[in-house]
């Protein structure tokens, strides 16, 4: 749990509404300089949260020695450009949180605190990483609960125990898959596990779902595969860590006695059917929004795939299913680790430029499901509670044909590009009913209370 409070454009306290900026994921590796126009909106906004995909730390070690694409890494000098520019609160769940290990995580905390910067979804034990970040401003008080679907085993923070030290790490939020096929095709799964010894290896284990309509094999270290027979076509469906989503509820219910305006931020890459990184919304992101809702929370900002995806209003609430992101410069990263090169079975001498140059045209990061089109096109949020609420929609251009130095820092599109955003964005939005009002390339979506 962290406070602060807002110094910047206090106000009369006899202020009926509250405003609110969100942003997706934020991954700066150089200096940013936002235009005049982002910073008035991130400024004039009584609250402005981001989420920070990856460890802000000087160091480039010791790594994870899991793969995430890529092993993100913000210098701490960098956090002043986002908080000068308007940012006053961050969500900090990620899968990119733990690519440098406890140190990383550490590291980034102690950014956080030592500028007295509200967080969320990370801590140095799973009751601090869970518990709501609040923000006290002239117009009200914020709250703010994050948790990640996407982890690596062991990036989840530890619980504090009498004796022994517990592990930061990350909020979680997790789900397994459950492949879906018919009860032909499981049986013949069944007998193929048996004819290559899969069945013996599992025997003494505990595997309560091994029966006529599942199966489970086992692939070690706590992780197997789950078959289910269902009918209809074959599928992938995801289920939900009830421990994980009754812990995020329960935050989501103490932020809302405690706070005017309560944000959860959830951060998934999944889609729906086994798909990642693309525009689709999987089934359990739905119906983990909606429990957000009416727990309390305000508004739902969910970020990770790189692209967006719709937007529902969901009991007056908006939730957001994907902003984008915000400044994502993984190409001027100046150093890698070791382990980077040898996932990408790349010469340890190749120049970061080049290599990440190479990744790129591998379309090995950021690896979407989604067409390259959709990269680099995003929105950012105005939200403002007064009587009902209005969101403003920006869109935003983040520069994917310019040069790799100028790539990634956000601007707001020209008018042509604000077009063709919009139009994805009501195309996304359509299956939840949403409604967008548009002017002048910015779009309106008005919720009366």
């Amino acid at each position: 749990m962290w406070f602060a409070k807002k110094q910047a454009k206090m106000i009369s306290s006899s202020k009926s509404e509250f405003s609110l900026v969100l942003t997706g994921d934020i991954a700066p590796s150089r200096r940013l300089f936002p235009e005049e126009d982002i910073i008035d909106i991130l400024q004039d906004a009584d609250a402005t949260v981001g989420n920070f995909e990856g460890p802000i730390t000087e160091a480039c070690g010791p790594p994870a020695g899991f793969n995430n694409g890529m092993y993100l890494r913000t210098p701490p000098c960098l956090l002043e450009d986002l908080l000068n520019a308007g940012f006053d609160s961050f969500t900090a769940a990620s899968n990119h949180s733990a690519d440098f290990l406890w140190k990383g995580m550490i590291s980034t905390m102690t950014a956080f605190e030592e500028r007295n910067v509200p967080y969320a979804g990370l801590g140095r034990n799973i009751e601090a990483a869970r518990a709501p970040a609040y923000l006290d401003t002239s117009a009200g008080r914020l709250g703010v609960v994050a948790a990640s679907n996407e982890l690596k085993p062991g990036t989840h923070a530890g619980t504090s125990v009498p004796r022994g030290e517990p592990r930061p790490g990350v909020a979680p939020l997790r789900t397994s898959p459950v492949y879906r096929v018919s009860h032909e095709q499981l049986a013949q799964l069944k007998s193929i596990s048996e004819a290559i010894g899969l069945e013996r290896i599992k025997s003494g284990l505990n595997m309560s779902l091994d029966d006529g309509k599942h199966l489970m094999l086992d692939l070690g270290h706590g992780q197997g595969i789950h078959f289910m027979a269902s009918e209809g076509e074959p599928r992938v469906t995801y289920q939900l860590s009830s421990v994980d989503a009754d812990a995020l509820l329960k935050q989501i219910e103490q932020a809302t006695h405690r706070s005017d305006v309560t944000v959860a931020s959830l951060h998934v890459h999944t889609g729906a059917n086994g798909r990642i990184n693309d525009q689709s919304v999987p089934e359990f992101l739905e119906v983990v929004a909606h429990k957000c809702i009416n727990a309390g929370a305000d508004v739902v900002m969910c970020h990770g795939p790189h692209v967006l995806r719709g937007i529902e209003i969901f009991n007056d609430a908006p939730i957001f299913y994907s902003l984008g992101d915000f400044a994502m410069q993984h190409q001027t990263i100046e150093e890698f680790p070791a382990e980077m090169y040898t996932i990408h079975d790349t010469d340890p001498d190749t120049m970061p430029g080049t290599f990440v140059k190479m990744l790129e045209e591998d379309s090995g990061f950021p690896a979407t499901m989604a067409p390259k089109s959709k990269l680099g096109k995003s929105i950012l949020p105005l939200c403002t509670f007064d009587d009902g609420l209005t969101v403003k929609l920006y869109p935003l251009d983040l520069g994917k044909d310019k040069p790799v130095y100028q790539r990634g820092s956000p601007q707001l599109a020209d008018k042509e590009l604000a077009i063709n955003i919009l139009d994805d964005l009501e195309r996304l939005s359509t299956m939840y009913g949403t409604s967008i009002e548009r002017s002048d390339g910015i779009g309106t979506i008005r919720i009366t209370g």
